[in-house]
């Protein structure tokens, strides 16, 4: 943030330590903003492209896909090195080729 650019030596210094707290709380907030929205990397992001413009979400957050279905989804996260999925039933894994799988929900 910038400092503001007012004269402040006049001000009693009661006002001046309220807005050295104001301007505090500012900046933590902009870090908290920048970690919320995607600004500062962590190992988890998401995108278009997130190789190439990635927006990142806090470390090891829990990403849920919703599925459309009623309340039907799965939840993936990172666990140590692990990539761990939930789902809301049994899930079904299809291998695709050597490197992806296809994961769906199985009917009840």
């Amino acid at each position: 943030m910038n400092p503001m650019t007012h004269d402040l030596s006049k001000l009693p210094t009661w006002a001046k330590e309220r807005i050295r707290v104001l301007e505090m709380r500012v900046t933590e907030a902009n870090a908290r903003i920048a970690i919320l929205f995607g600004a500062t990397p962590t190992n988890t992001s998401w995108g278009d492209d997130p190789g190439r413009h990635p927006h990142y979400l806090p470390s090891n957050a829990t990403i849920r896909f919703e599925l459309g279905i009623g309340d039907d989804h799965i939840d993936v996260h990172i666990e140590r090195e692990d990539l761990y999925i939930n789902g809301q039933r049994r899930l079904a894994v299809y291998p695709e080729a050597a490197n992806a799988v296809r994961i769906s929900l199985k009917p009840i």
